[in-house]
Formats: structure tokens, C-alpha cells, sequence
């Protein structure tokens, strides 16, 4: 017996957010690396992108769901919104799903960036008169 993969061109997330084809979403949660330090305390390494992303399809395969949609850069991504579970090849690789935290736009995103890197220009410049009058 094989099984299909289901597609859909909607994902309903929460009670009242729904992302359709060409939606930009950003995310939070996702995947994490755990180590144990030699002190027994175990360091988890956060594996995720904050995106935004575009929504292209949502997925299903029995009880494995994720997204499939492009990050802002151009790349093709894949998003797991199925159940919390560790990897079967790697076992310090938890598979968290995503959290969908709210659409936006391309141009809000756009806007978001430009005001990150002048804030980042403006700490460089800062960084560097306090290195000339030292």
C-alpha cells in the first residue's frame, strides 16, 4: 500500500490566521541540536531562520505536516509543523515544529531590513569615534 502525499494551497494557523499562496509569514520554535557539556548540562542549538518566508503549499503524509515556501533570499525551504520528535539518523536532532507568529508584507519586511542595517551602521560609527578619541 502506498501512500499520497496530500497538498493544499491554504494552512489555517490558530483559530483566526489562514496563509494562502503568496503570503509572507514569519515563524519562531523549529528545530534544535542538543550536546551535553562535560559538566552534565545539556546546550541546545537553535537550527531555524526567523524568515519571513512566502507560503507555497502545505503537506501531509500520515502524521509528518510541513510548509513548503521560498525565504526572502530566494531559497526553497521546508518547515516542520508536524509533532515534536527526535531525528531516527541523529539522534541530538530534536524536530520542534515551527510556530507561525504572523503574516506581514514584502514591503513591511523590506522596510524592517533597511532600519536593522542603519541601526547597525549607526553602532559601527559609534564603535569607531569611541576608537579615534581613546
Amino acid at each position: 500500500m502506498t501512500r499520497r502525499i496530500k497538498e493544499y494551497s491554504e494552512y489555517q494557523f490558530g483559530k483566526r490566521g489562514l496563509l494562502v499562496r503568496g503570503d509572507w509569514f514569519r515563524v519562531s520554535g523549529g528545530p534544535y541540536y542538543e550536546t551535553r557539556r562535560d559538566d552534565g548540562a545539556v546546550e541546545r542549538m537553535a537550527m531555524t531562520d526567523p524568515g519571513p518566508f512566502c507560503f507555497r503549499q502545505y503537506c501531509e503524509d500520515g502524521w509528518r505536516k510541513w510548509i513548503e515556501c521560498r525565504s526572502w533570499e530566494g531559497f526553497d525551504c521546508v518547515l516542520w509543523v508536524g509533532r515534536r520528535q527526535r531525528s531516527d539518523l541523529l539522534h541530538q536532532l530534536v524536530h520542534r515544529p515551527y510556530k507561525i507568529v504572523g503574516k506581514t508584507t514584502e514591503e513591511a519586511e523590506k522596510k524592517r531590513r533597511a532600519r536593522a542595517k542603519r541601526q547597525r551602521n549607526l553602532r559601527a560609527i559609534k564603535v569607531i569615534s569611541r576608537d579615534t578619541t581613546e
